[in-house]
């Protein structure tokens, strides 16, 4: 039976977080996913995105929440952003 382990880590240094962060992509294919400290706000504001658009196009970076749409990043900071993403009808999960 496989147990999930959940470790919080925090850097002293902007740059090591950031070397550690970037570096995440090398994990690709194991079982260890790095992930930033979200406020419970971001976390609630991903949830809600995650209904209108799929996961793979969204990510946190800085705590900033981004959304690759064609070939430019946006970037979602509150629910009136996602409201115009719901609204616009462009985006669908059966895309």
């Amino acid at each position: 039976m496989e147990t999930d382990l959940h470790i919080l880590i925090r850097f002293n240094s902007g740059a090591v977080n950031e070397k550690i962060y970037n570096s995440k992509r090398r994990l690709k294919g194991i079982k260890v996913v790095i992930k930033e400290d979200l406020t419970q706000r971001r976390v609630e504001l991903i949830k809600k995105l995650l209904k209108h658009i799929p996961a793979r196009t969204i990510w946190t970076y800085h705590g900033k929440m981004c959304r690759k749409r064609g070939g430019n990043t946006e970037t979602i900071q509150r629910d009136s952003d996602i409201r115009k993403i719901w609204v616009s009808g462009m985006d669908s999960r059966s895309k």
